[in-house]
């Protein structure tokens, strides 16, 4: 149930169901050391009943100790929950229904989808499983104006923050993967819109997230060296790692990309090994270009250790 599923949970997955309604974060007790679980994150009574009524649900304390009950306090379950009180003529009725009925965080979410056109749901599944979820990279991915608008009115927590960005609770996110996963030709769609905003992370993020590691590649491989400095190592770093072998020996300069990211923070130990990866990458796949370009930048380190003689030799060998 909901209340089981909030037990345990991490405390990244809490704080974005509470921002994805633009609340405060209110009442977390102090811990002074170990790890927090679920029951320490919880929601009180109080604050379900808060949160209830600016979703124009007024709840007895009864109501909402017994809706805190079944939601185990957990804010992405009370996002889900609250619509449904909403539109039901007897709260205490509805609530009781949610009590004596095992509603996963999947059947909530169906729920929702159903008010929606039949058109329109899959398209909304889709945009609400985005990495980042903005009106025109939705519009631009599934062809449909006003979609997260539309979405929100059928129940579906997804609501805007400042910054322009749209957030849904991550359970919620999960729930909609497994319900309907995101097609390579939406991601694709997508991605482009995100490359044409200048998110080049997302639209990488997007593509690998559908199996598209191939495509991920060449557009890493594509990114500028302003737009690789923007990524930064730790980023592409990440990236990289969720790239398939096939893919990168198709794409071998996301490594040259990888290895170069590596200098400005004197990640030495991690550039001297990518560039001795892709000498044998170059020498297993004949590819006298990506030789030439690792030599060169190996003459670079070599100077930068004062290894001269041992850099114009292998400069020589290069030119």
């Amino acid at each position: 149930s909901a209340g089981t599923e909030g037990v345990g949970l991490a405390l990244t997955t809490l704080l974005a169901g509470l921002a994805s309604w633009g609340c405060l974060v209110v009442g977390i007790p102090a811990v002074a050391s170990g790890t927090l679980d679920g029951t320490d994150l919880a929601l009180t009574a109080e604050e379900v009943g808060e949160l209830a009524e600016r979703r124009d649900v007024k709840l007895t304390a009864a109501e909402s100790e017994q809706l805190l009950e079944v939601t185990g306090g957990w804010a992405a379950a009370l996002v889900l929950v609250l619509p449904i009180l909403a539109r039901s003529p007897a709260v205490a009725d509805a609530i009781d229904g949610l009590q004596h009925r095992s509603r996963s965080i999947a059947d909530l979410v169906d729920e929702h989808l159903a008010h929606l056109p039949e058109s329109l749901r899959r398209p909304a599944a889709h945009a609400l499983q985005l990495p980042l979820i903005t009106t025109s990279v939705v519009e631009a991915a599934t062809g449909v104006a006003d979609l997260l608008t539309v979405s929100a009115a059928a129940g579906l927590p997804v609501t805007p923050s400042r910054d322009g960005a749209w957030l849904v609770p991550h359970p919620v996110g999960e729930a909609l993967v497994l319900r309907e996963p995101l097609d390579t030709e939406t991601a694709h769609r997508a991605a482009a819109e995100y490359l044409r905003q200048g998110e080049a992370e997302y639209a990488i993020r997007v593509l690998l997230n559908v199996g598209e590691s191939d495509a991920a590649a060449s557009a890493i491989e594509a990114l500028t060296p302003s737009e690789l400095d923007a990524l930064g190592l730790a980023v592409l770093r990440g990236l990289v790692a969720r790239l398939t072998p096939p893919a990168l020996a198709n794409h071998p300069q996301v490594l040259v990309h990888l290895a170069r990211a590596c200098e400005p923070v004197a990640a030495v130990r991690e550039r001297s090994a990518l560039l001795e990866r892709l000498t044998l990458l170059a020498a297993t796949t004949s590819n006298a270009a990506l030789l030439r370009t690792v030599q060169t930048e190996q003459a670079r380190d070599l100077v930068r250790d004062d290894e001269i003689d041992l850099a114009e030799e292998l400069a020589s060998r290069v030119l």
